[in-house]
């Protein structure tokens, strides 16, 4: 009796303690994202983190029922495949859920997929840090193979160590393509956000609007610039870009 209460008073420790690093990990990953290197308050990370081991849950209960369902209609071998792609992109179902706070975006395949292809090589480099630090705690597992408390705690420190590294790392390749993926994280490196002036903050909102491809939000915003005399320069200079770019013909009509 005795041995199943303290068992069960260690899971709960456990689960506090993997909720608190979860949570504080996502909070590294939005705020390096933002720009911000500074390490975020770590009181905030008491703030839901139940509710986020419960998401991450789902997430993986979403990926294994894909993958048997993928298995019961396309064979095991399919199924396979399939699991190595959620193997391989698993860091970027973490990256859409804290860009988006969705389980739906994060086990959307599509969605998934997109993303890593628009990262490209730098994912590949984030796979290949991940598995150096995964390497490096299995090694250090061997090295310390006993059951005494200290070598136990050193494990688990190194082991959440990594885990918040990791959550930076996917934060700071966030940052460092946001304008492959089509927003403007931060302002520029110069000033705060709250120091930027209007015609600043107006051209952030015309670039995103344009990569997203939402035309229509695009020239409500362009119309309603333009109706600042000072800035009718600047924005007409965008408008002309943006026009060349999407008016101009196909290569297999200009190589004509």
């Amino acid at each position: 009796m005795a041995a199943s209460a303290g068992g069960l008073q260690s899971f709960v420790i456990l689960l506090v303690v993997s909720a608190v690093t979860t949570k504080y990990g996502f909070l590294c990953l939005q705020q390096t994202a933002a720009g911000k290197m500074d390490a975020p308050d770590v009181s905030e990370a008491y703030l839901g983190g139940i509710k986020l081991i419960i998401h991450i849950i789902l997430i993986v209960l979403g990926i294994v029922f894909m993958v048997l369902a993928v298995a019961n209609v396309l064979g095991q071998f399919a199924a396979l495949a399939f699991s190595v792609f959620w193997l391989c992109c698993l860091p970027a179902v973490f990256i859409n859920y804290a860009r988006f706070e969705e389980i739906g975006a994060a086990i959307n395949p599509v969605k998934v997929a997109h993303l890593v292809l628009l990262l490209r090589g730098a994912y590949l480099l984030l796979l290949l840090f991940i598995t150096i630090m995964i390497l490096s705690v299995g090694t250090l597992n061997q090295l310390f193979d006993g059951q005494d408390v200290l070598s136990a705690a050193l494990q688990s420190v190194v082991s959440y160590y990594y885990w918040i590294v990791i959550f930076h790392l996917m934060g700071y390749l966030l940052f460092q393509k946001q304008h492959v993926l089509g927003y403007v994280s931060r302002l520029d490196s110069d000033g705060d956000v709250h120091n930027r002036s209007d015609k600043q903050h107006t051209m952030a909102r015309i670039g995103v609007l344009a990569k997203e491809g939402m035309f229509t939000e695009l020239s409500s915003e362009l119309k309603t610039a333009l109706k600042s005399i000072r800035m009718i320069s600047g924005y007409m200079t965008v408008t002309l870009i943006i026009f060349a770019h999407y008016t101009r013909p196909p290569n297999w009509i200009s190589s004509g």
